[in-house]
């Protein structure tokens, strides 16, 4: 009688392949947003996006929330077993970049992820190493509540030790260098001095990114599909990521806000 083979478990997978798995269901090349819904605000949703940081895109993609628009993750993997979280966490948190629209998820997810876990897990926040600020507003200035230093900005900066970009995504019409401005004045940063030191902080400001959709909206003309007018976007994105970080090193210096940073 033939004997048939059992098929491969997947503990069994070589760790090549689970890799590749891994990368293929948890790691996203656009930003990732955390939302909530209006009527159940206790619930957090993912979804995923265009890049609005890099080329690498699709450029008839127009943003929408409809289901032809996402590029779905597998999040629910690590439900698998415990190896499988061990393995995919790190991945899931510190491969992508996690962007938030309003304060109060911003806060949840924080609180959400915060806290005690099992001997031997790790906290997933400390994973995080790239975030995108990307404010909605319906009356001005409210888009500065993301930035204003609550229990959301005290977990993350507490929890978030390997944080290596911050984009600012402007969707309400500012500019990302007031808004830089105010995030240093009245906003978290503040709390990553206090909890993550100067240096980190530093190194935070010389890493502050600007998305091309904000370069782009300066530029007041059609530029996605279009080569010689989405290179002109991108150096206007850099030109403002100068810019931002031009502008937080001058407030700091001017107002001695932290006077033992060396700018």
């Amino acid at each position: 009688m033939r004997n048939r083979k059992s098929p491969l478990g997947w503990m069994d997978l070589p760790g090549e392949i689970k890799n590749r798995i891994y990368e293929l269901t948890l790691v996203s090349k656009a930003p990732v947003y955390i939302c909530s819904q209006y009527f159940r605000p206790a619930k957090l949703q993912l979804r995923l996006f265009r890049d609005y940081n890099s080329h690498d895109r699709d450029s008839h993609e127009v943003e929408t929330y409809g289901p032809s628009h996402l590029h779905r993750i597998s999040p629910n993997l690590l439900l698998a077993n415990k190896q499988t979280y061990r393995e995919g966490c790190p991945i899931l948190y510190g491969r992508n970049n996690l962007a938030f629209h309003h304060q109060d998820t911003f806060n949840m997810f924080m609180m959400r992820l915060d806290g005690i876990r099992p001997c031997g897990f790790t906290l997933p926040l400390l994973f995080v190493q790239h975030i995108t600020l990307s404010p909605e507003a319906e009356v001005d200035y409210e888009h500065l509540m993301l930035f204003r230093k609550l229990n959301g900005w005290s977990i993350f900066s507490k929890s978030c030790q390997n944080l290596k970009t911050i984009t600012l995504d402007e969707r309400c019409f500012s500019w990302p260098h007031l808004d830089a401005i105010m995030f240093i004045k009245f906003g978290g940063f503040e709390l990553i001095v206090k909890h993550q030191g100067e240096h980190k902080a530093i190194e935070i400001i010389d890493n502050m990114k600007v998305s091309l959709r904000t370069a782009g909206r300066m530029y007041r003309r059609p530029w996605r599909g279009v080569p010689e007018r989405t290179r002109i976007v991108d150096m206007l994105r850099r030109s403002w990521e100068r810019e931002v970080v031009k502008s937080m090193k001058y407030i700091l210096e001017l107002e001695q806000l932290f006077p033992k940073l060396q700018l």
